[in-house]
């Protein structure tokens, strides 16, 4: 962002943070603890010099526990966000070893989570800057209900209502071998709503 770099890291519980405000000549670095919110970073963006978001992950045997932090002054502190909206939030567990983040806009953004239990994604979004999140549900067909997400995606957009989003299926074929499948969903409502493409 301009001469703006940050490059993060977690040694737990600590996140560390070095940012650059001249294209690198000079190079400041922040500390903050973030306690069970993370062992390690999924992705890291900033929309603007000083709003930033982390989606950080905690891994444990067979699932993700997934959280998203936020930073309103350049990467000096951090708070966790409710993404589910729950009362007793945790993060977002998930049998599933991939997630992904990506916003458009200060407003618009979209976090996706693998899912090795079934077809669909955890596909989640906000369009209020982080205050609220939905999660958007995708109709994969019943032929697929075998099948288990390896990607974590998240949605393309050509403009601001034409967008993409791929998932990447595997499951048994008749032989019982895996098979690759891949599904291509569109939006022309600026992902209010998804509808799978016919190949």
């Amino acid at each position: 962002m301009d001469n703006n770099v940050w490059i993060a890291w977690i040694v737990p519980q600590t996140l560390h943070i070095l940012k650059t405000k001249d294209g690198g000549l000079h190079w400041d670095i922040f500390k903050f603890e973030i306690g069970k919110y993370g062992e390690a970073i999924s992705v890291l963006q900033f929309v603007t010099p000083e709003e930033g978001w982390i989606l950080t992950t905690m891994n444990g045997a067979g699932m993700q526990i997934n959280y998203l932090l936020k930073t309103n002054d350049g990467g000096k502190r951090w708070e966790n966000v409710n993404i589910t909206g729950k009362k007793n939030y945790d993060g977002i567990y998930s049998a599933a070893d991939r997630s992904n983040m990506k916003f458009y806009n200060k407003n618009n953004g979209w976090i996706s989570i693998s899912n090795n239990l079934g077809p669909a994604p955890l596909l989640f979004r906000t369009t209020d800057g982080g205050k609220s999140w939905s999660k958007i549900e995708l109709s994969v067909p019943e032929i697929y209900k075998n099948c288990y997400l390896s990607s974590a995606n998240v949605p393309v957009f050509a403009d601001n209502k034409q967008g993409k989003l791929i998932l990447e299926l595997y499951g048994p074929n008749k032989d019982n071998k895996l098979e690759k499948h891949i599904l291509v969903y569109e939006t022309i409502d600026g992902g209010n709503t998804w509808r799978l493409r016919k190949n």
